[in-house]
């Protein structure tokens, strides 16, 4: 795990960046000098260190009540809740809202995005004459990073300052184009338009609405997919068990007519998503 990523983990699970401090020189005292969990330690607490008030947002998100997942809340209900967390967390750090491991470090946003951008073209699903679109596309990081590479860059979010801070970082790029929606359904973006159709980190969001949700939004996806276009996921959910991940991929593909292509590695060394990729099958050519 990188230690940004550990370094995040540990901040959400204190009330402070100081109670974070004091847990990682504890744990600094009970391992070997020599070991690799001692450097790892050194490495979250020189971190830590440097970027000291971007952390502190961080152990706040607890604070804010908005961050849990109450399994009695209706779907309306967790669609706001997100809505409010995200557009106080834009407030807070632009580059942490969408990728808090990056400790809202523009350098570790710039190398985070540049490898999650490596590993789409890796993927194939990239080009200059694809149209992709992103669920939960935050302040607009990969729409800037891609609208070189492909025909146009497509993103829609829920949280309106996101919208607004994606529109003004992205500004004058004329292919990047962002909407916000309502968090229920891709209502507004046609059929059968984008050749990939990605989502980073936001599916556990998702999740939290319940299944019935998550069915919806493959459907979605499914419906505004073109033939032969590409569904790519960076983590389906946070419940920290990938087999029911994978199946719950591989069920959900097989109803809207989709190929598993990748179910669930863990590829990224900045950060810890877990990869999906599924491929709706091309047209046959004996129609």
């Amino acid at each position: 795990m990188a230690p940004s990523v550990a370094l995040t983990r540990l901040l959400l699970a204190h009330e402070s960046a100081e109670a974070a401090a004091r847990a990682i020189d504890d744990a600094l005292e009970c391992t070997p000098d020599a070991g690799d969990e001692h450097q790892q330690l050194l490495a979250m607490r020189e971190l830590l260190r440097a970027n000291r008030e971007r952390c502190e947002w961080i152990t706040q998100v607890r604070r804010t009540g908005l961050d849990t997942a109450d399994g009695a809340a209706s779907a309306d209900d967790v669609i706001r809740r997100c809505e409010q967390l995200f557009d106080w967390a834009v407030e807070q750090s632009e580059e942490g809202s969408v990728a808090a491991y990056t400790l809202g470090d523009a350098r570790l946003f710039e190398q985070a995005t540049a490898e999650v951008v490596a590993e789409l073209a890796l993927l194939g699903v990239l080009g200059r004459d694809r149209d992709t679109l992103e669920i939960g596309c935050g302040v607009g990081r990969m729409q800037g990073a891609l609208a070189s590479l492909v025909r146009a860059a497509h993103g829609v979010d829920i949280s309106a300052r996101m919208i607004a801070a994606a529109r003004r970082r992205c500004a004058g790029l004329p292919n990047v184009h962002f909407e916000q929606t309502s968090g229920r359904d891709l209502a507004a973006l046609g059929t059968h338009r984008f050749h990939l159709v990605y989502a980073i980190d936001s599916f556990p969001y998702i999740q939290r609405a319940g299944w019935a949700a998550v069915e919806h939004c493959m459907a979605e996806i499914a419906r505004v997919l073109t033939p032969g276009g590409d569904v790519v996921i960076f983590n389906f959910s946070y419940r920290g068990d990938l087999e029911a991940d994978r199946r719950d991929v591989t069920t959900l593909a097989r109803a809207c007519g989709f190929d598993v292509l990748v179910n669930g590695e863990a590829r990224l060394r900045t950060w810890d998503g877990v990869l999906f990729h599924l491929r709706r099958a091309p047209p046959s050519p004996l129609g």
